[in-house]
């Protein structure tokens, strides 16, 4: 699917997307144990790419004091995450960025954190690409974690 058919598929979806997948219970519990597994600690900075309404970054926020860039290429999605942001007093901690996810800056949004978790989504850059980018701007060790019981979503683990 190119980008401009998924940003149009997405925003056709993103006002009803936490009405739907937002309220499927199996959907909460990976997104849940992708929390847990990335060992998101206070302090760390995390990357959302295809972040949708904010549904994974909400989790990592309420489980530690971190900040999130949270990437979409859907302004529909990206504006409901915002008043999600705003409802909860959250702005502080997340910057929003519109953009393709193959063709992220890497070096703009790792600039001084140590430890950065990435969500693969569907239509996110692969891990090769992504693993050369996180050593090109100075990342010592990228990891992959499978998510048990949900073989095609991956939590992406890079340390400075």
């Amino acid at each position: 699917m190119n980008s401009h058919v998924t940003r149009q598929w997405f925003g056709d979806w993103a006002n009803e997307y936490d009405a739907t997948l937002g309220k499927v219970k199996r959907h909460h519990l990976m997104l849940d144990l992708a929390v847990r597994l990335s060992g998101v600690k206070a302090g760390n900075r995390v990357l959302d790419i295809g972040c949708g309404t904010g549904l994974l970054s909400l989790k990592f926020l309420k489980r530690a004091d971190c900040r999130i860039t949270a990437v979409d290429s859907s302004a529909d999605m990206l504006r409901l995450f915002k008043g999600k942001i705003d409802a909860l007093d959250l702005r502080s901690r997340v910057r929003c960025l519109r953009q393709d996810a193959a063709h992220l800056y890497f070096d703009r949004m790792y600039d001084n954190g140590k430890k950065h978790i990435l969500n693969e989504g569907e239509y996110c850059v692969s891990f090769q690409q992504w693993k050369a980018l996180c050593l090109e701007v100075g990342f010592r060790r990228v990891t992959v974690h499978p998510v048990p019981a949900f073989r095609w979503f991956k939590v992406r683990v890079a340390v400075k």
